[in-house]
């Protein structure tokens, strides 16, 4: 029988600790030392013992027989940020983009509350821009254009920011535009604090290099 790790969860190493995002359950966790070791042991070598496999398998670490776990996508590690690029002026933002950006605001922080949040961050990924086939230069500068749009008209929408509110919600406008951008989880630990942006390439677009980078990714889809 074979035994793969549960598809709805993704883990990072930080301070030699491992900390996991279950997307289906909505949290992020960590392991009791024991289960931590048989964690260890089996993303080392493929192979349970039967009471690591039983301690894990009660924990909903590993399953049987399940689909293959998604791989983290090989994405660069940042160099850049949209909202910090000198090049960049804020763009000019009209009624028709306002309106768009405070419906896309309300719309996500509705669909947060009311539906559980891999159905939000499935339903999202099912409008996910393709990757352009045109010039990258093109595509980069349209995506930084884009996202400075949203930004300032998001400065109108009376609601809190909010990270994940906003990066799926920008995410959306994004792919409205068929720009394509990664929708990156990162935590830290002592003290705990869980955090997402977008990204495109090396390029981080709602976010700054600094406090983008004091996060170590756990998820990126």
């Amino acid at each position: 029988m074979r035994w793969l790790i549960n598809q709805d969860l993704s883990c990072c190493e930080i301070d030699e600790h491992l900390v996991f995002l279950d997307l289906a359950l909505d949290r992020y966790f960590r392991l009791s030392p024991p289960l931590e070791s048989a964690m260890r042991a089996y993303l080392a070598s493929g192979t349970l013992a039967r009471h690591q496999r039983e301690a894990l398998e009660r924990s909903g670490i590993v399953i049987a027989y399940a689909p293959e776990c998604a791989t983290m996508p090989d994405l660069p590690a940042p160099t850049a940020s949209a909202i910090e690029s000198p090049s960049m002026a804020m763009p000019r933002t009209g009624p028709s983009v306002l309106a768009e950006v405070a419906a896309t605001v309300w719309g996500t922080r509705r669909r947060l509350r009311r539906d559980p949040f891999r159905s939000v961050i499935d339903k999202a990924l099912t409008g996910r821009a393709p990757r352009p086939s045109g010039s990258c230069m093109t595509s980069h500068r349209a995506l930084e254009e884009a996202t400075l749009q949203f930004i300032r008209a998001r400065r109108y929408v009376p609601i809190a920011p909010c990270c994940l509110l906003d990066s799926l919600a920008l995410f959306r406008f994004l792919a409205r535009r068929r720009l394509p951008a990664r929708i990156v989880f990162g935590v830290t630990l002592l003290p705990f604090a869980a955090h997402c942006w977008l990204q495109a390439g090396g390029t981080i677009l709602n976010e700054t290099l600094s406090d983008a980078g004091a996060h170590t990714p756990v998820r990126i889809i």
